[in-house]
């Protein structure tokens, strides 16, 4: 696999060392690109009253310096596909590939002794269902 492009890179650069560890050994199993690392506190303010985010300032993991989270997006994706509105069965394909690269990255943390949650299974049971807020983009250290 190609490696991440400039953009996830510097992205990525915002996130705590074993986080950027765990990210690029992924990256070599499956294409995904960084969303995020680092977000500020007029980024948060505004996803919070946007309903995007549970937390404010500075109470997420992507608010410090250097970021303990980071979302992530796989190659090729359309946010569309996992919306609301989408047709169900694009939906449920788009999901299961996020799952699937989730995996790929919780795998190599735990292969490299980086704890680490993903937003798609916060109580770590192994099902993506039964959590009341899914965020199936994020992984964060544990």
């Amino acid at each position: 696999m190609e490696d991440f492009s400039p953009t996830s890179e510097r992205k990525l650069s915002e996130c705590h060392p074993d986080l950027q560890q765990v990210a690029r050994i992924a990256r070599k199993l499956c294409r995904f690109e960084i969303d995020c690392g680092f977000r500020d506190q007029q980024w948060r303010q505004k996803a919070f009253e946007e309903g995007r985010s549970k937390l404010q300032w500075p109470e997420s993991k992507h608010n410090g310096q250097p970021a303990q989270a980071f979302d992530f997006v796989p190659l090729p994706f359309d946010y569309g596909s996992v919306s609301a509105t989408a047709d169900p069965a694009v939906r449920e394909a788009q999901l299961t590939r996020l799952y699937y690269i989730a995996g790929i990255i919780r795998g190599t943390a735990n292969m490299l002794g980086v704890p680490v949650r993903m937003g798609c299974d916060w109580n770590r049971d192994g099902n993506t269902s039964n959590d009341s807020f899914r965020d199936a983009f994020h992984c964060e250290m544990d």
